[in-house]
């Protein structure tokens, strides 16, 4: 919501008189009828934004987001909700692309690997994954190859508007107030505006998938994307063969990769064995244009950690040691000594440590009782920190003087809702993620 570098912000255009819409509307129209994008809103302001957890001194630790004139913005939103209605009746991007989807959200592709691999444990075969990391995704994107394919997908006119739109942009970085010179930008989207994630969907809608209608194969493959978050596995009762498909899928990838100017950050990629069997043999190691990939005891997929018997009890691990960094940073409002209202400090606990226990319940709740209990745990040493309460209060007062669930009707008042939400699902995919027994 930031302006671009002509300081017009989105409260200024809120608050203009009817005279200055109509002269806005005017432009837009005309930006549509001659298909061409104008020069003065090709002009991005790069702030650099540092990832957590990653060193300072390493440029790649850092994020650029690009801020764009707000008209600019405003316009993209005309622009993108007619190319994804195009988008959309075309069945231009593939079914397992979930980024950047109405009605897709993160949950639903975390539940459709879930659920794969579930199924495999339960005929104890072996779950071979990989998790691709892309190396600068957005900022990579090959502008003439994107225009090549986007000639094949959308009508001229879209395409014309769009290659003006592309050409001759120009950025500058900005650290402490102070400006870069300016330099053309000859790749990548504009990570901040908002055309740039349907162009990277489009960019990357012809990206090879699993055979996974080969009926004689010995592995059962799924393949799951998020804008740039890749997972792909291969289920089979021998994990030789697991291992055989998914290598022939990473060198079809990298094949693919290499075309399209895009590259995958082999370092970070890594490569999973899902199973419930202890004494097995060292899965075969996978190879990515020759560097061997690490094959840790657990792997994170937007936001998940997901361990090699899916107990979901590393995952529910971190949440309480991230409730319990975020109640450190927080101690100075809800401690006792604070004459904050007990209101006040409710609703703190509410917004700023409840949602992060709270992502992807309606996956993890499937976790045995004694995974998840450290969440309750966590939660009751929260609440009595703030109500100051004596020791020998229960803990169900507590939750229902103060009007919040226990993580056990936190799982089933998400599970319920998550589950009508997918019997009317947009997605094919989603709708068949309905179990015949119940997260």
């Amino acid at each position: 919501k930031a302006p671009g570098y002509d300081r017009i912000c989105h409260a200024t255009l809120k608050v203009l008189p009817i005279k200055a819409i109509i002269y806005i509307a005017l432009i837009f129209n005309a930006i549509l009828r001659v298909q061409v994008f104008p020069r003065q809103w090709k002009m991005a302001v790069i702030m650099m934004i540092h990832k957590p957890g990653k060193p300072e001194a390493d440029p790649e630790s850092y994020r650029p987001i690009s801020l764009l004139p707000s008209l600019s913005k405003l316009w993209e939103r005309l622009l993108v909700k007619r190319i994804n209605d195009i988008v959309r009746q075309g069945n231009i991007l593939p079914d397992h692309q979930f980024g950047f989807r109405k009605g897709h959200g993160t949950v639903e592709q975390v539940h459709r690997l879930v659920k794969h691999i579930l199924q495999a444990l339960d005929d104890c075969e072996y779950s071979n994954a990989v998790f691709i990391d892309m190396q600068q995704a957005f900022d990579k994107v090959w502008h003439v190859g994107l225009l090549c394919k986007i000639k094949t997908m959308l009508p001229a006119p879209y395409f014309c508007i769009l290659k003006s739109y592309l050409e001759g942009r120009e950025f500058k970085i900005t650290v402490r107030n102070n400006y870069s010179t300016v330099y053309p930008m000859r790749a990548g989207v504009p990570q901040g505006s908002v055309l740039g994630p349907l162009l990277y969907s489009l960019y990357t809608a012809d990206i090879p998938c699993p055979n996974f209608d080969h009926m004689e194969a010995p592995y059962k493959a799924l393949m799951a994307t998020y804008a740039d978050d890749i997972a792909v596995v291969y289920s089979s009762g021998d994990s030789r063969e697991a291992a055989k498909g998914l290598q022939e899928y990473i060198n079809a990838l990298a094949a693919w990769c290499k075309r399209w100017n895009l590259k995958i950050n082999a370092t970070k990629t890594t490569n999973l064995c899902f199973t419930l069997k202890t004494l097995i043999k060292k899965t075969p190691p996978l190879q990515l244009e020759g560097v061997t990939l690490d094959q840790p005891l657990q792997a994170t997929y937007l936001g998940i950690t997901l361990d090699k018997r899916l107990t979901f009890g590393p995952h529910l691990k971190n949440a309480v040691k991230k409730c319990g960094r975020r109640s450190q940073q927080l101690r100075w409002l809800m401690n006792r000594r604070n004459t904050l209202s007990l209101r006040c400090k409710r609703a703190v606990y509410a917004h700023c440590i409840l949602p992060i226990w709270l992502y992807g319940i309606q996956i993890w709740g499937i976790a045995a009782k004694s995974n998840y209990k450290r969440i309750q745990v966590m939660q009751n040493r929260a609440l009595r920190q703030i109500t100051n309460c004596p020791w020998y209060v229960r803990n169900s007062t507590l939750h229902k003087d103060l009007n919040l669930y226990t993580v056990e009707e936190q799982i089933g008042r998400h599970t319920s809702r998550y589950s009508d939400r997918l019997q009317s699902h947009s997605s094919l995919l989603a709708r068949r993620l309905i179990p015949a027994r119940p997260l």
